[in-house]
């Protein structure tokens, strides 16, 4: 089973003043117990470039940010992380032009 747990819009590079990242925070610390994975998707409504593009997800925490997930791509399936602040960066493929980011749970039936 798919419970949606996040959407994050992400920009196609850095955000101002930023060298890595392009998307606000986002959380997984709302997932059922028995989450096993996550699915994201990118809204092929927002971005006609959606099936090219390809980024990495990092941790934010105090000091240097943890990079936890990389090279994600629409329809894949990750390793579960439960952390607090996530957020997107090093975007590739994207164009020019910001993403809709869907990060779901998955959870046994």
């Amino acid at each position: 089973m798919e419970i949606l747990m996040a959407s994050v819009t992400s920009g196609p590079g850095p955000q101002k003043g930023q060298t890595w990242r392009s998307s606000d925070d986002f959380g997984t610390t709302a997932a059922p117990s028995n989450t096993q994975s996550l699915r994201w998707e990118i809204d092929p409504t927002s971005n006609p470039n959606y099936d090219n593009i390809q980024f990495d997800v990092a941790e934010d925490i105090s000091g240097s940010d943890k990079t936890v997930i990389t090279g994600v791509m629409s329809g894949n399936r990750t390793a579960f992380v439960r952390y607090d602040k996530l957020y997107i960066g090093d975007v590739r493929g994207a164009g020019g032009k910001n993403f809709l980011v869907l990060v779901k749970t998955v959870t046994p039936d």
